[in-house]
């Protein structure tokens, strides 16, 4: 069972709307269509986090993505008591530049799942950094089976 998810790890103010618009998208689109999918034992949750943050000159450092990471398995408690755990899961964090901040800032509905859909794309090349010792976990086959599944969306040509 998989459990693919896009997420927002950083949003200025401008982008508050688009941040819940975006964790609604992947509740309702992205996460049930991965849900019945395996794609080895090794990896069981893959997440991509969004920063959408300006970049500015003197300032490239900021909130710049961090590398992709590999959770065996963590367990965390939230301050409103619930627990949280985390197993076999990969996160990958891509930020957009100004042209696409810009692009995703002004985009309708429909624009902005053409817009995460082309940008996801992208960021699955990322799975390149999966560690060697993870042996079972098909990419090339959960990488096409992304791309198919926006192509049938009309997300993506």
């Amino acid at each position: 069972m998989m459990k693919f998810e896009i997420e927002v790890y950083e949003y200025e103010s401008a982008f508050k709307e688009k941040a819940w618009w975006l964790c609604d998208f992947s509740r309702d689109y992205i996460e049930p269509s991965f849900l019945d999918r395996s794609y080895g034992k090794d990896i069981e949750n893959i997440s991509i986090s969004i920063i959408l943050v300006r970049q500015y000159p003197g300032y490239e450092d900021w909130d710049k993505p961090r590398r992709p990471k590999y959770i065996e398995h963590r367990e965390a408690r939230c301050i409103s008591g619930e627990l949280m755990i985390w197993h076999k899961r990969f996160e990958l964090e891509v930020r957009f530049d100004n042209d696409v901040y810009d692009e995703f800032l002004h985009a309708d509905e429909e624009q902005s799942k053409r817009i995460i859909a082309r940008e996801t794309l992208k960021a699955l090349d990322l799975l390149d950094k999966v560690p060697k010792r993870l042996k079972d976990f098909d990419k090339e086959r959960f990488r096409t089976d992304v791309a198919n599944y926006y192509r049938s969306q009309g997300w993506i040509e």
